[in-house]
């Protein structure tokens, strides 16, 4: 199972962190968002890279899917058995991975928006 892979893999590079967890808060499918090392830089990668993993949360929800953006796929795939992983995935390219995302139906309702805080933000018109 690939999410289980990917998931022992976290609890390898987070030292044993996140053992206690529902892998990847048990959804049934987990994207893994790339760049690939051609860009033109690390930065302008992980920029364009988390664009892409914003707006696919923001596709995700319109659609009424749950998502939570997740870290450490560059520490993970950066590791031999990360990049034996990719290998089994048949990904040959230099990547970098950037953020993951947990993608499926909710098991709750959407929580009640927090009210803003007074003066941290200002509509200009």
């Amino acid at each position: 199972d690939y999410i289980e892979e990917l998931y022992q893999l976290r609890i390898e590079v987070s030292q044993g962190i996140e053992q206690n967890s529902v892998p990847f808060y048990g959804a049934p499918t987990v994207i893994v968002v790339f760049y690939t090392k051609i860009a033109i830089s690390d930065f302008l990668g992980t920029l364009d890279a988390a664009a892409v993993t914003t707006n696919m949360l923001n596709a995700a929800h319109a659609l009424g899917l749950g998502s939570v953006w997740m870290n450490r796929p560059k520490e993970i795939f950066s590791t031999i058995e990360g990049k034996a992983l990719l290998e089994k995935w048949g990904i040959t390219e230099e990547l970098v991975g950037v953020s993951s995302i947990a993608l499926g139906y909710p098991d709750c309702e959407n929580p009640t928006p927090r009210p803003r805080r007074d003066g941290y933000y200002k509509i200009i018109k």
